[in-house]
């Protein structure tokens, strides 16, 4: 059986609609499409605000922006070197300062030592054998500490001489590879 519209099957029941129904029906349809439009639109232009504010990705570091992050990295490196070394220094001058003084307090005791109290002679010696533990620390690891603190510090020194001292830099390319500056750890 055919149905109203000439195809096989049910026939479908066609209702009459007043026509300020259908207008109305229209109507929301156009308001419908016109949102979602308006939608995209917002979308559209909210992606496009924000790709504008978005900084541009960095362009791939040049030779002279690495050269420059290498004398950067090597400056800090020198610098902590040298903290280094101010900070052992420190610490050997003042083991000796100390020695000084204790040297100092023994001569004056030595002088008015009664040697025939045994009390007194063997403070007296303990004494001795803390100045001389004093010395040998004074004289041994802190020594050597320090000199290996100034090698590490001239070794930095001389190695940033030779590869950055009194070469010319742009000053833009300087300022943008200080805003990102990432230097390896050193081993101090």
């Amino acid at each position: 059986m055919l149905n109203d519209e000439g195809h096989m099957g049910r026939p479908r029941l066609v209702v009459a609609e007043p026509k300020s129904a259908r207008k109305g029906m229209m109507t929301m349809t156009i308001m419908r499409r016109a949102s979602c439009l308006g939608s995209g639109v917002a979308m559209l232009l909210a992606a496009t605000a924000a790709s504008a504010q978005a900084p541009y990705p960095y362009p791939p570091p040049s030779p002279e922006a690495a050269a420059i992050r290498e004398c950067l990295c090597l400056k800090q490196s020198m610098n902590q070197a040298a903290v280094t070394l101010g900070a052992k220094r420190r610490s050997l001058d003042a083991i000796r300062d100390r020695l000084a003084r204790t040297d100092a307090r023994l001569d004056a005791e030595r002088r008015t030592l009664n040697v025939n109290d045994p009390q007194a002679v063997a403070q007296f010696r303990q004494e001795l054998q803390r100045r001389d533990a004093m010395f040998q620390r004074s004289n041994g690891s802190l020594v050597a500490d320090v000199d290996a603190a100034v090698r590490a510090y001239n070794s930095q020194v001389n190695e940033y001489n030779a590869r950055c001292a009194n070469r010319p830099m742009d000053p833009i390319l300087l300022n943008q590879v200080q805003a990102t500056l990432s230097c390896p750890a050193q081993p101090y």
